[in-house]
């Protein structure tokens, strides 16, 4: 009884190995270096799908953001209560060069004239050394390149803070396209009042009396109102209006404070370069925006003079199921106005608006349509005739709704 119940568990333990063997295709040999790193490949790209279709499905303000991990990969995000989907990637992996000369690597792959990309003095990169990052599903190439090298600087002096507009970028603000390129050149990066400033090329090094550290995907970046405040002085009212709406809307991610919660927050800071600016801009910033070309449009209809247009308002058709919500709209004078960014430009958008302008146009709405060649002098002249002509449909409106 004894001799069968050792078979059994032999055969048992055998069993997965011949196994593995037989999928590997090596049934009397151990599998190559080669075919194993083929295997973690292969393996790590199906762990990221089953990731995203998680991620897609978890709403993360059910939990606390710090303890969500999955498969071993902790997700990390400075603010609570932020829904944000994820997405899997692939950057490469910051590594000392002592530790690569230790781990077998050449010093000739080190060195300037190597294989490997220099970073910053003593950390090398390469593409050979990669890791999968589960980052929010927008991170472009700009992201990548910007946490990668955060991430090489950090590793020299974990003490280190991402700020400025390479923070901005990573933290999903809806900066203007300059400042977007200038912290693809330069990042800046900050450290207490009592430490070296760090001196590096392509980084900026500055000393910050007050900084709110946080882990962002691996990152340390300081808080989101200290780098909108570090960001003012290079704003227009316009582009720091855009940012404030992006943050207390729905721009890439579920709202991550409310305009409040940013105002208490800047006012705790005495002094910094465009303050005035930045106060303008909270006192203009909305929620439910989109997208920075909608805070431009409606700042330009108010600044001609026009009454502030209702952002995102559910319209009520009988032919839809469920309320259409125009960028910007006067409800009582039933004008609904679009722009038309780059995110139209594909067929099946294209379908989608015409189906929906159409619609609103069959029920009575007038729809004005921008775009980025439009004439906005033109295009506000135009918009001042529609609100006149139909003032007396707006009237009409308001007294059916006081009855």
């Amino acid at each position: 009884m004894s001799g069968f119940a050792e078979t059994e568990q032999s055969n048992a333990i055998s069993a997965p190995v011949t196994d593995a063997n037989r999928v590997l295709g090596t049934p009397s040999r151990l599998p190559t270096n080669d075919t194993l790193v083929a295997l973690e490949r292969h393996l790590m790209r199906f762990d990221a799908f089953l990731f995203t279709l998680v991620t897609k499905c978890a709403i993360l303000d059910t939990m606390t953001a710090q303890n969500l991990s999955f498969n071993g990969h902790r997700i990390v995000h400075p603010v609570e209560n932020c829904t944000r989907e994820l997405a899997a990637i692939d950057v490469r992996v910051p590594i000392r060069v002592d530790d690569a000369h230790r781990r077998g690597i050449s010093t000739y792959a080190t060195s300037s004239r190597g294989s490997m990309d220099r970073q910053v003095f003593g950390v090398r990169m390469s593409d050979s050394r990669q890791e999968t990052l589960y980052a929010p599903a927008w991170a472009d190439s700009t992201w990548i390149e910007i946490h990668e090298r955060a991430r090489a600087v950090q590793l020299v002096r974990p003490e280190s803070v991402l700020v400025g507009a390479a923070a901005g970028v990573l933290l999903g603000f809806a900066l203007p396209r300059r400042l977007e390129l200038a912290a693809r050149e330069r990042i800046d990066i900050a450290v207490p009042t009592d430490l070296p400033v760090i001196r590096r090329q392509g980084i900026r090094g500055r000393r910050f009396s007050h900084l709110a550290p946080a882990d962002f995907f691996g990152v340390r970046v300081d808080s989101v109102t200290n780098v909108i405040a570090s960001l003012a002085g290079d704003l227009t009212e316009y582009e720091a209006t855009a940012v404030l709406d992006g943050v207390v809307g729905p721009f890439r991610s579920s709202p991550v404070m409310s305009r409040t919660e940013i105002a208490d927050a800047l006012h705790a800071h005495l002094r910094y370069r465009g303050k005035r600016v930045l106060m303008s801009a909270l006192a203009r910033a909305r929620d439910n925006v989109r997208s920075p070309r909608e805070t431009t449009l409606r700042l330009q209809i108010v600044d001609a003079g026009l009454p502030e247009p209702r952002i995102a308002a559910p319209v009520h058709l009988r032919e839809t199921p469920s309320p259409v919500h125009p960028d910007l709209s006067y409800e009582d004078e039933m004008i609904a106005i679009e722009y038309d960014g780059r995110g139209h430009w594909n067929e099946d958008q294209r379908t989608y608006d015409s189906t929906r302008y159409a619609q609103l146009s069959a029920a009575g709405w007038l729809v004005l349509t921008v775009t980025k060649q439009t004439d906005m002098g033109q295009w506000l002249d135009a918009l001042r005739k529609h609100l006149g002509a139909r003032r007396g449909l707006a009237a009409i409106r308001r007294l059916r709704r006081s009855a």
